[in-house]
């Protein structure tokens, strides 16, 4: 029987793998971290994180060791909750750059974010009225403005204030 040929892709990820665990090592961090053995068939390798471990360095010395091999690969550092499983929060590293891994927003933040957002957009036209003061209460301003509702703005005090 012929000897068994070994995919590019798969003899990276070993590479990949080998090389992420003599980082964390190097580093005093291999109980602090979990590299995944299982193959997802994609060129990402995860590594669960037990402890915040993630730092510039680590940025730096990844992004480095992943200019070895296909552009295609990147390492995601997953945080963990405490029974060790993954959640979806981390950072995702490659030959390039990072970004930070988080869920989509739920219903709930998208609710939240839009009241955020009319809030902002109400408070606009009372900023504009007062000025473009800085916040020493220097610069331009338009005379003082007080809303008929439970702020205060005027320009002797230079902030928000209850009436």
């Amino acid at each position: 029987m012929p000897p068994k040929v070994v995919p590019p892709r798969a003899w990276e990820r070993r590479g990949i793998q080998q090389q992420l665990r003599e980082l964390l090592a190097s580093r005093g961090q291999n109980g602090d971290c979990h590299i995944v053995d299982s193959d997802s068939g994609t060129y990402e390798q995860k590594v669960l994180m037990f402890q915040d471990v993630f730092d510039d360095e680590l940025l730096q010395a990844v992004s480095k060791m992943l200019k070895d091999y296909s552009e295609d690969w990147s390492v995601l550092f997953l945080d963990t909750d405490e029974n060790g499983a993954e959640v979806p929060f981390g950072i995702r590293v490659d030959r390039i750059a990072f970004q930070l891994v988080r869920p989509p927003p739920t219903p709930k933040e998208l609710v939240d974010w839009k009241t955020t957002e009319d809030l902002f957009d109400r408070l606009v036209p009372l900023f504009a009225a007062h000025g473009t003061d800085n916040a020493l209460g220097k610069g331009e301003t338009t005379g003082s403005l007080t809303t008929g509702g439970p702020l205060s703005l005027t320009r002797s005090m230079s902030t928000i204030s209850s009436c």
